[in-house]
């Protein structure tokens, strides 16, 4: 699978990055950060800009004047083929350093100097764009809204432009300028090795370096305005980071490639963290801490506002094999990817009193992954056969396309014939043929007959031919999950591919399910079922459900963990110490958690986190046991609490009688000094309670006195009075007096 460790760019190509895979040393990828033009198997762009004037022929140039436009072009994030050389170049001189070095990647031995390059083999997701004008000058506008997800991510785009909108897009295109934009966004899976990466430190400190490294200048603007603008220093590696902040600290532990060091590893690592530090932490800063504030907010203010955001603690933690889903998004100016000539080469002029095409150009592309998947080659045969009724003619042609690598992009092209009215004839037919790798099979979709289309960007997809593929991904998962299988089954097909399981770890991560449903249609959602296998021996089956999608990936089952706290609630002057076991069983998921754990003070708590499957499923019991410091020992079996909850234990663990003693009212010129007796009894549950209170008017005049109740209804008390006089004759003891007032007041 995919590396993100390892990472590295080629001299010369530095818009593309080159990863490693993680099972074969000697098998590279490349992520571009450049979309481009696609082209046919001429190397012609498939770019087309039509322009409807009246009379082009018979006008100059200079004088046409354009009704509409019409705009189309395919697209794809690739690598051209004298940038693929420069790279193979490079790979050969690595994997030869390596070879006659004795080193390896990932600890796996190096054996061959020849690279294999392809592009990333899981895309997960995705989007892509095409920009011009905006509504008011593009009529209609169509093509693709995510690209295909393999391989180069082809995508086609269409524009049907007002007549504003085609003479802007003209003006620009004669002087070799066009107003596009090309924006891709994609998302890759790729693996994080055996390796523990932790960033931490206090936010507002390295909030704080980070102004102190900012420098802010003012710019006057032409209507006079004053702009702030912010700039930083450009950082481009973990060991520059370090020399400048010192709040964050960045700790690697490598884990399995300490003999390694020859390779490189400390700096492997060192610029694995940085790309983590980058995408996962440096981005709250900046946005939108440090966006410029506008002239009508205060700068003492905007500061304060954003100063509250940076408070806190930072803690990134990658550990383990992870997979992760890596961002890039490729994006150009349409006017980059095209040379001039190219760009006047596709451009005609067409008499606006021909309102509809004459020729039918049909661009055929095959999204299907050859490398990874058992397909040998996909043939596509194009048909046109239809009768002329203005020159009583039949006009006839008919090609194969043959795919091998899901990078071509090939070109049907046939003039068309009329209807009697003038109209063309714009429709054809097609079918396909997948031939497989092991057994040479060949299935013809449809498998008897022909398509009927009128499409002129045809992609023959999976889904179009009848198959069902799901590229599946184990997510990153806890300790205590060791692995995770996946049993797919597509339920309308007879076939013994549409069964198949899949056991995913840490190491093989990844899996393709690959099947045909016996049926031209739009396959049906498919079923999988996943079964975690526990590091304790446990299996947790999750129900069967139904999905569509062709990334798929398993999620930690744990996600929701739920802490039950058990709170200490006791006289640790009698009791010696309070045993907790508890058990957690959810019988229909097949998952059950133990719980034990010894409190020895009051209001001590002993946090439980279970990682729950089921959230509605939140009973639990519990055994209890008090050990007195005499010796002598109680226990309750079998008591019921509800998870999430904080569990009093011990002996009054239900609530608390708190009584407030206020002797500031007393006449300290006539006492000396003042006893209450309080004394609490709740003999049905076995609580005795008293308490001594000494005051004099030196000390303290309020005093809080505090039991821990067994019955939250028994709040009765007794307290009893005694007062010393400066002189014998002011001596004074109240009689024993029943009470339930949280206030006691001495007058």
């Amino acid at each position: 699978m995919l590396s993100l460790y390892g990472s590295l760019k080629v001299p010369g190509v530095d818009y593309v990055t080159v990863y490693r895979d993680d099972d074969d040393p000697h098998q590279f990828y490349m992520v571009s950060e450049r979309p481009s033009i696609a082209r046919d198997e001429n190397g012609e762009p498939l770019f087309t800009f039509l322009l409807y004037a009246r009379d082009p022929d018979r006008v100059q140039p200079d004088d046409r004047e354009v009704a509409r436009g019409y705009l189309s072009l395919s697209t794809r994030v690739s690598v051209p083929q004298k940038d693929e050389e420069k790279i193979r170049q490079h790979l050969r001189g690595l994997l030869n350093r390596e070879l006659s070095g004795g080193l390896r990647f990932l600890m796996l031995p190096v054996l061959r100097a020849e690279p294999k390059l392809s592009y990333p083999p899981v895309f997960t997701d995705g989007k892509v764009e095409f920009v011009t004008f905006g509504d008011d000058m593009v009529r209609v506008s169509g093509g693709s809204t995510e690209p295909s997800l393999t391989g180069e991510n082809i995508a086609s785009f269409s524009q049907s432009l007002s007549q504003d909108g085609a003479e802007l897009f003209r003006q620009a295109v004669e002087k070799g300028i066009v107003p596009a934009l090309v924006l891709y966004q994609l998302h890759f899976l790729a693996r994080i090795p055996a390796v523990s990466i932790r960033i931490h430190g206090d936010r507002h400190q390295f909030y704080e370096e980070l102004k102190a490294h900012t420098i802010i200048s003012e710019v006057h603007t032409r209507n006079g305005k004053v702009v702030s603008r912010r700039t930083w220093p450009e950082i481009g590696s973990i060991r520059e980071f370090q020399s400048k902040f010192h709040s964050l600290k960045i700790e690697i532990d490598s884990g399995d490639f300490r003999d390694d060091a020859g390779a490189g590893v400390t700096e492997k690592l060192e610029e694995l963290a940085f790309r983590i530090l980058e995408t996962n932490v440096l981005p709250s800063f900046f946005e939108p801490g440090f966006s410029p504030a506008t002239e009508d907010q205060s700068k003492n203010k905007w500061l304060m506002e954003v100063e509250k955001k940076m408070e806190g603690e930072i803690d990134v933690r990658i550990e383990r094999r992870d997979v992760i889903k890596k961002a890039v998004n490729p994006n150009a100016q349409l006017g980059r990817l095209l040379t001039p000539d190219e760009i006047k080469t596709h451009t005609t002029y067409l008499d606006l009193s021909q309102t509809v095409f004459e020729e039918l150009d049909v661009k055929i592309n095959a999204n299907v992954n050859f490398e990874a998947d058992p397909v040998f080659a996909l043939k596509v045969f194009v048909d046109y056969n239809q009768a002329d009724e203005i020159r009583n003619v039949t006009v006839a042609r008919s090609k194969e396309f043959l795919f091998r690598t899901g990078h071509e992009i090939q070109r049907f092209r046939q003039i068309l014939a009329k209807k009697a009215d003038g109209t063309p004839k714009d429709s054809y037919k097609f079918h396909s043929e997948l031939v497989f790798k092991d057994t040479g099979e060949t299935i013809r979709i449809p498998k008897v007959g022909d398509f009927e289309s009128r499409e002129r960007e045809l992609i023959i997809s999976y889904r179009r031919l009848g198959f069902v593929k799901v590229s599946v991904a184990l997510g990153a998962m806890p300790d205590q999950i060791r692995s995770a299988t996946v049993a797919f089954r597509y339920p309308d097909s007879n076939v013994p591919a549409s069964s198949q399981s899949f056991e995913l770890t840490r190491e093989k991560a990844t899996a393709v399910f690959f099947t045909h449903t016996g049926s031209v249609d739009v396959p049906k959602p498919y079923l999988y079922k996943v079964t975690f296998q526990l590091a304790d021996g446990q299996r947790m089956e999750m129900p069967e459900v139904p999905a569509a999608a062709e990334a798929l990936t398993i999620t930690n089952p744990f996600e929701q963990s739920v802490t039950t706290r058990f709170l200490a609630q006791a006289d640790f002057g009698l009791v010696q110490k309070i045993i907790v076991d508890a058990r957690y069983h959810d019988r229909p998921n097949d998952f059950f958690s133990d719980f034990h754990s010894e409190l020895v003070n009051n209001g001590e708590t002993a946090p439980w986190a279970i990682s729950m499957r089921d959230p509605s499923q939140r009973q639990f019991e519990y055994d209890e046991t008090i050990i007195f410091r005499n010796g002598a020992r109680e226990t309750k079996l079998g008591k019921a609490g509800r998870v999430g909850a904080t569990v009093p234990v011990g002996i009054g663990a239900v609530d608390a009688l708190e009584v407030t003693v206020d002797v500031g009212l007393l006449d300290w010129q006539k006492f000396a000094r003042a006893f209450v007796f309080l004394d609490y009894r709740d003999a049905a549950n076995n609580v005795a309670e008293s308490a001594q209170l000494r005051f004099d008017a030196a000390g303290e005049q309020i005093r809080v006195w505090k039991v821990l109740l067994r019955d939250k209804s028994k709040r009765n008390y007794q307290y009893r009075v005694r007062l010393i006089g400066k002189a014998q004759v002011d001596d004074r003891e109240d009689p024993a007096v029943q009470a339930t007032d949280p206030f006691l007041i001495l007058r």
